[in-house]
């Protein structure tokens, strides 16, 4: 799914046509931004995250797994399953949310950019001004 620091947030109404069509058994990989907490877990009850050390920390920080059902015990050694106690490092929560704006979310992406450059150009990657 896309980064939704472009579009928005995932609605409801989305995860419910999601949930609709996926096979059983299915499993939607996402990327943790755009995520509510109560709206993701409302539509897809089993959510996962990747624990393997030898996975990048990106991957597994930022991708989570959405399902209808368990995933499979072969799978159980490189994921774990996130719920309310562990989940305020991936997901945003209600309140979280309500205080963003276009504003805000515009200001932390020129950051993140700012802070890119920087270390492209300490790295010499990028010419200074």
């Amino acid at each position: 799914m896309r980064d939704l620091y472009t579009v928005g947030f995932y609605t409801k109404e989305f995860l419910e046509q999601l949930k609709r069509i996926l096979k059983p058994n299915g499993v939607v990989a996402s990327s943790t931004v755009g995520l509510s907490w109560h709206t993701t877990e409302s539509n897809f009850p089993y959510i996962y995250h990747n624990i393997n050390p030898t996975v990048s920390e990106f991957f597994r920080g930022q991708v989570v797994f959405l399902s209808r059902e368990p995933l499979s015990q072969r799978f159980e050694s490189s994921y774990a399953r996130i719920d309310a106690s562990n989940l305020e490092r991936v997901f945003y929560t209600d309140h979280r949310i309500y205080g963003l704006t276009w504003k805000s979310m515009s200001a932390q992406i020129s950051s993140i950019f700012r802070v890119t450059r920087e270390k492209m150009m300490e790295r010499a990657l990028i010419p200074a001004h």
